[in-house]
């Protein structure tokens, strides 16, 4: 037996679930690839039985993580360890994952924002050039010794100003 199960053993209540039904919620732990945790809460969705199979329908959602909320599918050869929940545990668990999302959509909406004006800019530019009102700068500078020059005569030289 580990630890943690002798330490939870030592001064939890037992609490076993007998029944699920439509709007039960609950807590779930779930195993990740490197045999690590998450924690799930769940609202169960729907509860199924032919007679000889039974399938359990949740909407299920990892409270540390902005991710949408999956529909989970349990059939009857699935082993499951579910804990008891409390709705306002549900409710917050939703209430920061909607903060989450809404912040995430005003980020991306800002991002979008600057996107778009980015591309009204450049759509501008490439319609003053498809109307041929783009040109080539006037440049009019000095030479070294100090006359001026046309355009096509200038020579920049290091340092200097025109």
């Amino acid at each position: 037996m580990s630890s943690t199960t002798q330490i939870v053993q030592a001064s939890a209540q037992i609490v076993t679930i007998l029944t699920l039904r439509e709007n039960d919620v609950y807590k779930r732990f779930h195993k990740r690839y490197n045999d690590e945790f998450d924690l799930r809460f769940g609202i169960v969705s729907s509860v199924s039985y032919n007679g000889s199979d039974a399938m359990i329908v949740a909407l299920e959602f990892d409270p540390n993580s902005s991710a949408a909320p999956e529909i989970k599918v349990w059939a009857s050869n699935t082993e499951l360890q579910l804990f008891t929940a409390t709705p306002e545990e549900i409710t917050a668990g939703f209430r920061e994952l909607r903060e989450r999302g809404e912040r995430g959509v005003t980020a991306a909406r800002e991002e979008l924002t600057k996107k778009v004006e980015l591309l009204d800019q450049v759509c501008v530019i490439l319609e003053r050039e498809s109307l041929g009102s783009l040109r080539s700068a006037l440049v009019v500078g000095e030479t070294v010794d100090g006359a001026v020059q046309s355009a096509n005569q200038v020579r920049v030289v290091p340092g200097s100003q025109f």
